[in-house]
C-alpha cells in the first residue's frame, strides 16, 4: 500500500508533504491548543484517566467494609493487624523477541527483507521504562486482591531498507509504541502476612489501552516511487492474561520489594499497515515501595 523496495536505490524525491503533514505558517497558540484537545490521543487519555478513577473507587469502596472491621490493635495483638498497601512501582518493560510474537504481528511484517518495503529497526529498541501505582487489599493472611495502573512508552527510529533519497540521505521514520495497562491481580502469601520476607505467586486480568504510530517519510508504491511525510496512527483497548512473582521485605509501615510480572495481550490494526496485527505481550521487571496502613 504505501510501501514497496529491492537493493537501496537512490530515488527522485518529489519531496512534498501531504496536506496532513503541512503545518499552516500563521497558526496561532490558541489553535494548536484547540487541535490537541479534539486529538484522538487526547481523548485516549482522558479515557484512561477516567479508568483509572474508576479503579481507586472501586478498591477504595471494597476496602472500606474491611478497614471498618479490623480491631483495634491491643498490645501484643499488632501483628493480627491485616494492613492494605499502596505500591509505587518502577521499572522495565522488555518486549517480546521476533520468535515470539503473535503471526500477523506490524513489527516483523516491517523486518520482512522479501518485501521491497521493509523497514531497518530493532525490535530490543522498544524496551524501555515503566512506572504506576497499585493498592493491595488482604483477605486473611495468604491473599491479597489488587488493582493498579502503569505507563510505558518508547520510539524507535527506521529506515527503509532497499531504498534511499537521491541526495543519498536515509528515507526515515520513526515508529512508537505506548502501552497504559490496568491490572486486576489476585496473590498468595505462602509464608503469610505477618513474616517480614513475603515472597509471592499471582495471576489476573489486564485492560491494555494502548497506542501504535508510524510517523516520518514514506515512499508511495503506486505513484512513481514518490517521497511524501505522513502519520499512520491507531489506538485500541485490549485485554489478557498476566501472570506475576515477586518479593518483599516488610517493616512497620513501609516495604521494598522486586516483582516480576508477563502479560499476553494483541491489537487490530487497519490495513494502512504492514500487519493487522500488534503484540502488546512482554516482561516487566520492577521494584516496588509500598506505604501500609
Amino acid at each position: 500500500m504505501r510501501r514497496a523496495r529491492p537493493c537501496k536505490q537512490a530515488l527522485s524525491t518529489g519531496r512534498t508533504p501531504t496536506a496532513s503533514a503541512l503545518q499552516p505558517a500563521g497558526r496561532t497558540a490558541l489553535a494548536i491548543v484547540g487541535a490537541a484537545l479534539v486529538s484522538g490521543e487526547n481523548l485516549m487519555i482522558k479515557k484512561m484517566t477516567l479508568c483509572g478513577l474508576l479503579v481507586c473507587a472501586v478498591v477504595a469502596g471494597a476496602a472500606r467494609p474491611a478497614y471498618a472491621q479490623r480491631p483495634a490493635p491491643a498490645v501484643g495483638r499488632s501483628q493480627d493487624v491485616q494492613f492494605q498497601t499502596f505500591n509505587f512501582l518502577f521499572g522495565g518493560f522488555f518486549p517480546k523477541g521476533e520468535g515470539s510474537r503473535t503471526e500477523g504481528d506490524v513489527l516483523i511484517a516491517n523486518l520482512d527483507p522479501a518485501s521491497p518495503s521493509a523497514f531497518l529497526f530493532d525490535i530490543n529498541g522498544f524496551k524501555g521504562v515503566t512506572f504506576g501505582g497499585e493498592w493491595l487489599l488482604p483477605i486473611g493472611r495468604f491473599i491479597e486482591f489488587g488493582a493498579g495502573i502503569s505507563y510505558s512508552s518508547k520510539t524507535v527510529p527506521s529506515t527503509y531498507l532497499y531504498f534511499s533519497d537521491s541526495d543519498g540521505t536515509e528515507i526515515d521514520s520513526d515508529l512508537r509504541l505506548r502501552e497504559v495497562p490496568l491490572a486486576f491481580t489476585a496473590r498468595v502469601l505462602p509464608l503469610g502476612s505477618r513474616s517480614a520476607i513475603q515472597p509471592y505467586v499471582g495471576g489476573g486480568l489486564g485492560v491494555f489501552f494502548w497506542n501504535y504510530s508510524e510517523a516520518g517519510e514514506f515512499i508511495d508504491f503506486s505513484q512513481d516511487m514518490a517521497i511524501f511525510e505522513d502519520t499512520f496512527e491507531e489506538s485500541g483497548t485490549s485485554t489478557g492474561p498476566i501472570f506475576l512473582t515477586g518479593a518483599r521485605f516488610v517493616h512497620g509501615g513501609f516495604s521494598v520489594g522486586g516483582e516480576f510480572r508477563w502479560h499476553w495481550a494483541e491489537g487490530d490494526l487497519s490495513t494502512d499497515f504492514a500487519g493487522p496485527k500488534i503484540d502488546l505481550g512482554g516482561m516487566t521487571f520492577q521494584a516496588t515501595v509500598g506505604a501500609r496502613f
